[in-house]
């Protein structure tokens, strides 16, 4: 017997069909395949770039150390310089070298380092008049040599954000051209490890074979870059 209105019911009624259902997953599973590499893409480039930033922050008060007139604590005037532990009211000799945070990557198993502006207080950050009041994910090297124009700089940030033994770090330098006497930065370089303590471009000097991993991050001017002999790999970011 036929009810009528019945069958149009059960038909209103029946759940998805079981090649409904294989569509649907796979359209959700093209979609996560797409979305959350994106989505990690997006997160990484945002704690990282907090790096090239501070890198360019840190180089910039190096250079306007340098184009100032000091004096040691009697008045005599300084040879031109790049701010270092000693300073103001020194000059630095063979390499100095200063690191903050003082704690190792990823020491407490998180890739963040927590708010700590006291520790910026001190040579020489306050000269490079660089400090950081907010948590953030690299830490920083700023080393400084000799006086004149064979005065140097190097700057380093590294971190590891994902706290498996896979390092970044940004590295900048800065020499003084004897001819004209003008500070002149490398390009920005990008290194897929820790950071050594020796900066490949430092003094326009030869990429250590641990250095091998430098990678491009984009195209910019010559610069200092001109005068690097790494690999071919090695290339720069201009601010």
């Amino acid at each position: 017997m036929n009810v009528p209105g019945l069958t149009k019911q059960k038909k209103q009624q029946s759940g998805f069909t079981l090649v409904e259902m294989m569509v649907v997953v796979v359209i959700l599973g093209t979609l996560s395949a797409v979305a959350i590499p994106a989505f990690q893409k997006f997160i990484y480039k945002s704690k990282t770039s907090e790096a090239p930033l501070n890198v360019k922050a840190i180089a910039n008060g190096a250079v306007s150390w340098y184009g100032s007139p000091h004096a040691d604590k009697g008045g005599t005037p300084l040879a031109a310089h790049f701010p270092f532990q000693g300073s103001p009211n020194s000059v630095p000799g063979r390499l100095d070298t200063s690191t903050l945070p003082k704690a190792s990557l990823c020491a407490n198993g998180s890739p963040q380092y927590k708010v700590n502006s006291a520790q910026w207080d001190n040579q020489p950050w306050k000269s490079l008049k660089f400090g950081i009041n907010k948590a953030h994910y690299f830490r920083y090297t700023y080393q400084s040599a000799n006086t004149g124009t064979r005065a140097n700089f190097a700057i380093a940030a590294e971190s590891d954000l994902t706290c498996r033994g896979k390092a970044r770090t940004f590295i900048q330098c800065g020499n003084v051209n004897a001819a004209s006497g003008e500070v002149e930065r490398s390009n920005m370089l990008l290194l897929y490890a820790s950071y050594s303590g020796s900066a490949p471009c430092l003094g326009g000097g030869r990429a250590a074979p641990s250095d091998a991993r430098i990678k491009a991050l984009r195209p910019g001017p010559p610069s200092l870059s001109k005068n690097l002999k790494g690999p071919s790999s090695l290339q720069g970011f201009a601010f």
